[in-house]
C-alpha cells in the first residue's frame, strides 16, 4: 500500500476533479465520513457546504484542505467494503477521525486506488497539522494497514515495477490495464533502449506508435521555459488521455535534459542503419504504385510519417524502421528521399498491366512496349532476387508497431514548439558533427 498526500487550496477543486471522473464512469463515490446523509442523498452543493462550513472559520490558512490517494497492489483482492474500512482505519489513525471525508474508488488505472478529499480546519477554526500527516506518519500508519489487511507491502510493489520495466515488451498501451505510470515507464525505457533518436520529434513519432506523447506543453508556459516535460498516453485516434506523469516522476528519469545527453551521443550511430533504409527505400522507389510499396516496406519493417503544418502543408518525411530500430529524415537521408518524391508514389492509382508473356511489371500505364517470353521471365526473376536478397530476413516478422499503416500523414504542432537549446548537449553534438563531416571532406579532395 502506497499512500500519497497533497495539500491544497481549494477542496472545490479535488470535487471537481473527483466528481468529474465519476460522470465519465472513471470513479465512484464509496462512502462519506462525517457527513449527516447517505451517499445517495448527496449533492455537489452539499458535499462542498460541509467542508467550506469548516474552512470558513480560518481564513489565514490558504492550504486548508488534503486530496490523499491509497494505492495498492493489482494482486490485493478487495471489494468496495474493505476499502471502505482501510480508508476509516487510515483517517483514525492518522488523527483525521473526526473530519468529514468522501472516499472515490477509481478505474483508470491498473491497480486498486482510492481517492481522499478532507479538509484540515477543525470546528472552531484549529488548523491540524497538515506536515505531520505527510511527514513519516503516514508511513508507519500504511505499514500497519499492510500487515492487518495483509495487504503487498509497498517495497514489493516497488520490485514489481522494475521487474516489469526490465522485461518490458514494445506493445501499444491499452489503458486501464496497468498503471499509466508503470506503463509509459515501460514503453520509454524500451525506446532509449532500443532506437537510435536524435531529436525530441524523432523520438515522440517512435513513442507515438506505442500510445505516448513526450509533451513540453505550450510555448511560453511555465514548463515549457522551464525545460520541463510530461509523458501522456494516447488513445486510438492520438489523443491525450489519463493524467500526465512528470519525467522526473519515472523510472530512470528520461527529463528533456537526460534526453538531449542521450539524442547527442546517438548523432554518430545511426551509419550502418542509414545504409539499410536507403537499400530499401530505393526498393520501394522501383515500385508502382502504393501497394506495392506498403506492402514491401511492411514487409521489412518500415513507416512513412509524412508531417503537416498547423496550416495542413506537408513539410517533411520521417522514416522509421522498426526492425532495425532507426528512425531518419527525409532531409537526414537526402534529396533522393524527399517527403514530395513518396507522396507522388502513394498518389499512384494501381493500374495492373499485362505484358507478353504474362508477367505482371506493376501499376505504370505502358506503351509501345513488347518483350518475348525469356526476357519477361528474366525480369520477374531479377525483381524476384532484388526483394529477397535485401538486409532483412525474407519471411515477413511481427515487428514492433507493424499492425500500424505504413503511411500516416498527421498534425505536428511539437516539430513547431521544439527547438534545440543553442548552448545544449544536442546543438552542441550537432555542431562537432558537421565540423568532423567538413574536415573528413576536406582531407579527401586534398588526396584526390
Amino acid at each position: 500500500m502506497v499512500a500519497k498526500i497533497e495539500s491544497v487550496s481549494s477542496i472545490k477543486e479535488v470535487l471537481l476533479y473527483n466528481e468529474g471522473k465519476v460522470e465519465k464512469c472513471d470513479a465512484k463515490l464509496l462512502f462519506a465520513g462525517g457527513f449527516p446523509w447517505a451517499v445517495e442523498e448527496l449533492d455537489f452543493k452539499t458535499k462542498l457546504e460541509v467542508f467550506d462550513k469548516l474552512t470558513s472559520q480560518n481564513s489565514r490558512c490558504k492550504k486548508n484542505a488534503l486530496h490523499i490517494t491509497l494505492n495498492f497492489s493489482d494482486r490485493d483482492l478487495l471489494d468496495d467494503g474493505k476499502l471502505i474500512q482501510i480508508a476509516n482505519d487510515y483517517m483514525n489513525l492518522m488523527g483525521l477521525e473526526g473530519q468529514p471525508f468522501l472516499v472515490y474508488r477509481h478505474f483508470d488505472a491498473g491497480h486498486p486506488h482510492i481517492h481522499v478529499p478532507t479538509v484540515i480546519i477543525a470546528d472552531g477554526g484549529k488548523r491540524l497539522d497538515a506536515f505531520g500527516y505527510k511527514g513519516g506518519k503516514s508511513f508507519n500508519v500504511s505499514n500497519d494497514l499492510e500487515e492487518k489487511y495483509g495487504l503487498v507491502i509497498a517495497g514489493a510493489q516497488k520490485e514489481e515495477k522494475v521487474l516489469r520495466l526490465q522485461s518490458g515488451r514494445l506493445e501499444r498501451v491499452v489503458y486501464g490495464k496497468a498503471e499509466v505510470a508503470t506503463s509509459i515507464a515501460v514503453i520509454v525505457a524500451e525506446v532509449l533502449r532500443k532506437y537510435k533518436c536524435t531529436s525530441l520529434p524523432e523520438f515522440n513519432l517512435v513513442l507515438n506508435q506505442f500510445g505516448v506523447l513526450a509533451n513540453r506543453g505550450r510555448p511560453g508556459s511555465k514548463m515549457f521555459e522551464a525545460g520541463g516535460l510530461m509523458y501522456r498516453l494516447l488513445d486510438e485516434n492520438y489523443r491525450t488521455m489519463g493524467v500526465p506523469v512528470k519525467a522526473s516522476n519515472i523510472y530512470g528519469k528520461p527529463t528533456l535534459n537526460n534526453l538531449e545527453k542521450r539524442f547527442a551521443s546517438n548523432l554518430g550511430l545511426c551509419g550502418p542503419n542509414k545504409q539499410r533504409m536507403r537499400y530499401v527505400l530505393d526498393k520501394a522507389l522501383e515500385c508502382a504504385d502504393k501497394a506495392q510499396m506498403e506492402a514491401l516496406l511492411h514487409r521489412y519493417g518500415l513507416r512513412i510519417i509524412f508531417r503537416k503544418n498547423p496550416d495542413g502543408k506537408i513539410f517533411d518525411a520521417v522514416f522509421i524502421d522498426n526492425a532495425a530500430c532507426a528512425v531518419f529524415t527525409d532531409e537526414t537521408l537526402g534529396e533522393k528521399y524527399r517527403a514530395a518524391v513518396f507522396l507522388k508514389l502513394t498518389e499512384a492509382k494501381d493500374v495492373r498491366v499485362q505484358v507478353e508473356g504474362g508477367v505482371n511489371i506493376g501499376s505504370q500505364v505502358v506503351s509501345h512496349l513488347s518483350l518475348n517470353e525469356a526476357t519477361s521471365q528474366q525480369i520477374s526473376s531479377d525483381v524476384n532476387t532484388a526483394l529477397n536478397t535485401t538486409p532483412a530476413a525474407t519471411e515477413v516478422k511481427n515487428y514492433p508497431a507493424s499492425e500500424l499503416p505504413v503511411t500516416m500523414t498527421f498534425m505536428d504542432r511539437l516539430y513547431y514548439d521544439y527547438k534545440d537549446p543553442e548552448d545544449g548537449y544536442l546543438a552542441s553534438a550537432k555542431k562537432q558533427l558537421r565540423l568532423s563531416q567538413k574536415n573528413r571532406s576536406s582531407k579527401l579532395s586534398i588526396s584526390r
